[in-house]
């Protein structure tokens, strides 16, 4: 027999909490409320009742979108409900696309794309500090994605971040870093201007702002004298030109600064009506994926293959290895043909499964190097660093345990790590850049034996020094070349090396703690937010995340030089130049005379042809 019973009963869950933050659940604190639903009990005993749905937090939280379900055994006659725990994800994604839409002497105003889940408020930074906060005014409105920071000093490059948070204060990791340079009070100078490329229908111009004021509203084009177009970036294709003409160019800024030198340009013959030709191939191009495309984890051939944040890279032979970090999963690119095919994982499925291929499942993974025969894979967000047998597929968990932060040396999986971000090896090691700890650590490949190399869990720091006596703050990048290993010591915006014999930690270039764009010697030069890294002989290759640009470093001199991007200047242009643009790269990798790019937030591979610049 079959019975309906009508309860209501107030029930008390604890809520814990998750963030990207925590890797363990903490109270949150509590939530009551009352259910109404039909218990269905057939005969004598106990005998499980219909769960209990409500979107509880939705008004208890404010923008917590989230629901609860309920499930309980009853005995028969339908008692009341138990306390008991729930489990509740509140997080919020990473906030993206910062930009800077307009500058003046003293005010630079900056939007950007909101963020996904349970968002209450936006943190803006400014130089790594704290300036201002936007939140929702309501249960019903969204946080205001855009902020217009004030009362600041003409001709200054000023460095901005943004997190999100909820309301119970859980903040999410810090946006990429866009630079902002207030102009001067009165006219900025005239724009330095290049011819790039030339067709029969088309001409690329580009230019690079005067002085130190990369930022200004847009910038105006002429053509002929008169004016074509109008943009903020720094590059623009004139088309529908006729073929064997030669016209005259000239930019401006919107403050109506002099104008440019001229320039000369003219499109080429026609090849007897067979269409548009080129005056070269081009130095900056894109291997896969397409700018722009947030289709996630799609295999296919060049731009119609699809990246979620490609963030490391490495190669075995001709062919590329990418960690896909929002798409959970590790990629491999033929760089003779442009196809792309998933190694491990599966799109959009987190985890931290050992297994072959597909079966296998990661959590947010970013490092990635090779041995020729395996692959280690730094497991970011599961905190664990990962092994994939190339020929098979197979993946398994080297060092750590996924869901366990922290910094134990040990053995295998009593090891434990803290947002572990770059990763590399020697063949018999494999070190890695433990972000969140703050340290570098060396596994043994033979053992599993986990150590600390240098720096000290949990103290952030920017000291050169021997082992524990030395500091870091969120070292990203790491590369392994003749006996040392470099960093991209990302907070403190500099490069750094580590002697692998003695621990000691010396600074190559940049100065700790001062972001900037500039080219020079050692410490004379600067970074923003350094990242990947890759070594050939004497030269040291680095993407500079902050910069949106490619730098090099002579390891003899010290010398810093941009070889690829714009600084400031985020874009994804392909160029036949130095001027083709990138937006917050961070993985790189080189195979003879050419550099490839984890275009990070464009989520394509880019090839730089080091011959050709």
């Amino acid at each position: 027999m079959r019975k309906s019973i009508e309860f209501r009963a107030e029930i008390q869950y604890k809520v814990y909490l998750f963030s990207g933050v925590y890797a363990n659940p903490h109270v949150a604190g509590t939530l009551s409320f009352a259910s109404k639903a039909p218990c269905y009990v057939s005969g004598p005993g106990s005998v499980p009742c219909t769960g209990v749905q409500g979107d509880v937090l939705d008004r208890v939280f404010g923008l917590f979108t989230a629901v609860v379900f309920l499930f309980t055994a009853l005995l028969a006659g339908c008692g009341p409900l138990p306390g008991g725990e729930a489990t509740v994800t509140a997080v919020t994604s990473v906030p993206s696309g910062l930009t800077i839409t307009h500058t003046t002497s003293s005010s630079v105003i900056l939007t950007w794309i909101p963020s996904t889940g349970a968002v209450f408020s936006y943190t803006i930074y400014r130089n790594g500090v704290e300036v201002g906060h936007t939140s929702n005014a309501g249960v019903d409105t969204l946080a205001p994605t855009t902020f217009t920071d004030t009362n600041l000093s003409p001709i200054t490059t000023y460095y901005y971040s943004v997190s999100s948070a909820t309301l119970l204060g859980e903040e999410s990791d810090r946006s990429n870093p866009v630079a902002a340079t207030t102009i001067a009070e009165g006219d900025a100078g005239p724009p330095v201007a290049t011819v790039n490329q030339t067709t029969t229908s088309s001409i690329t111009i580009s230019w690079i702002p005067s002085g130190v004021v990369p930022y200004l509203v847009s910038y105006r084009i002429y053509r002929n004298g008169t004016q074509i177009a109008a943009t903020t970036g720094t590059m623009y294709v004139d088309t529908n030109l006729s073929p064997g003409t030669t016209y005259t160019y000239t930019i401006t800024t919107s403050t109506e600064s002099p104008q440019s030198t001229q320039l000369l340009a003219t499109t080429q013959q026609s090849a007897g009506g067979g269409g548009s030709t080129t005056t070269s191939l081009k130095a900056i191009s894109t291997l896969a994926g397409t700018a722009g495309s947030r289709n996630g984890s799609v295999d296919g051939m060049g731009s119609a293959a699809a990246f979620g944040l490609p963030y490391g890279i490495t190669r075995v032979g001709t062919d590329l290895y990418v960690t896909d970090s929002s798409s959970h999963t590790i990629r491999k690119i033929e760089t003779s043909t442009g196809k792309v095919t998933t190694l491990a994982g599966r799109n959009n499925v987190r985890g931290s499964t050992d297994g072959a291929g597909a079966a296998a499942s990661f959590n947010g993974p970013r490092g990635i190097a090779t041995d020729g025969t395996n692959l280690y894979v730094a497991d970011s967000s599961n905190n664990t660093i990962r092994k994939i047998v190339i020929a098979t597929g197979e993946v398994s968990t080297l060092a750590g345990t996924a869901g366990a932060r922290g910094a134990t040396d040990a053995v295998r999986a009593q090891a434990s790590f803290f947002t572990p971000r770059g990763i590399a090896t020697d063949g018999s090691n494999v070190y890695v850049a433990d972000s969140g700890n703050q340290v570098i650590r060396k596994i043994v490949l033979a053992t599993g034996e986990v150590s600390t190399l240098a720096g000290k869990a949990g103290t952030r720091g920017k000291t050169d020094g021997i082992g524990a006596a030395a500091g870091f703050y969120l070292p990203y990048g790491i590369a392994c070349y003749g006996g040392r290993l470099y960093v991209g010591d990302s907070c403190n915006h500099a490069i750094r090396a580590i002697d692998i014999s003695t621990g000691l930690v010396s600074t190559l270039a940049g100065t700790a703690g001062k972001a900037g764009i500039y080219d020079g010697f050692g410490t004379a030069a600067s970074f923003t937010y350094p990242d990947g890294l890759v070594v050939e002989g004497a030269t040291l290759y680095v993407a500079d995340t902050g910069n949106s640009t490619i730098r090099r470093i002579g390891l003899d001199s010290g010398e810093v030089v941009t070889i690829a991007g714009v600084a400031g200047s985020s874009g994804s242009l392909d160029s036949s130049g130095t001027y083709g643009t990138f937006f917050a790269p961070h993985g790189i990798m080189l195979l003879g005379s050419k550099l490839y790019v984890a275009d990070t937030n464009n989520n394509t591979i880019r090839q730089v042809s080091l011959d050709m610049l």
